[in-house]
């Protein structure tokens, strides 16, 4: 999580290849460190909705504000 805190921008994506078969998608957070894009956060996900990719970022959002205060 500290990485996304120094890290002013973050990337998201989404793939369908390696889902396991309970999910339709791993959602994925990368960020760039030493000049290399890497991946800090996999969210599997039930459905494509907006819903979902809100929640996503909000708990996101809420660790690192929790982490913030330690």
């Amino acid at each position: 999580m500290e990485s996304l805190l120094i890290n002013g921008h973050l990337f998201a994506d989404g793939t369908f290849d390696i889902t396991p078969r309970l999910f339709l998608q791993v959602y994925t957070i990368h960020a760039i460190i030493n000049e290399k894009c890497l991946p800090l956060i996999y969210c599997l996900m039930p459905g494509k909705i907006k819903a979902l990719y809100s929640r996503v970022l909000d708990v996101t959002k809420s660790r690192l504000k929790i982490n913030q205060n330690h």
